[in-house]
């Protein structure tokens, strides 16, 4: 809901546009992950658990947001991907 919220996803337009924070915290860390995403875009550079601790969350447990983040942009459905 975070990439929703932050008008990320490919072809899909936010009903309310906003930053992810909307989503919670773990809408946050999918936007902080697509920004890295977006800065070097070549999936294969990115593991879940590299992609991670790119986030603000990087010192908790994940709870496999990067892997529907990773999913995601390697089938080109997040912008920039």
């Amino acid at each position: 809901m975070g990439l929703y919220y932050a008008g990320l996803l490919l072809d899909v337009i936010a009903s309310k546009p906003g930053t992810g924070e909307e989503a919670g915290v773990s809408g946050t860390y999918a936007v902080e992950a697509v920004r890295s995403l977006q800065h070097d875009p070549d999936p294969a550079n990115w593991t879940q658990a590299k992609l991670w601790k790119t986030t603000s969350g990087k010192g908790k447990e994940h709870n496999h947001q990067m892997d529907v983040v990773l999913s995601l942009w390697r089938n080109k459905l997040i912008v920039g991907s």
